[in-house]
């Protein structure tokens, strides 16, 4: 599994995209997973345009617990 950063930078830099990113942490696919699923989309539909709608409603809701 590659590191955080080095995900990071390879989104960054266009290598991989935020699909990539979101699959390579766990603590970021099950949930990732569960919300596609419950949305009725199948792995084979997963887009990075989902993944990065989903990672920032993601961290919003977090943003909104620690307030």
């Amino acid at each position: 599994m590659e590191s955080e950063n080095n995900i990071i930078d390879l989104v960054q830099n266009k290598e991989k995209n935020m699909l990539d990113y979101v699959l390579s942490q766990p603590e970021l696919k099950q949930d990732f997973e569960e919300a596609m699923s419950f949305i009725g989309k199948r792995e084979q539909e997963w887009t990075p345009n989902d993944a990065t709608k989903w990672l920032t409603e993601y961290e919003n809701n977090l943003y909104r617990e620690n307030e």
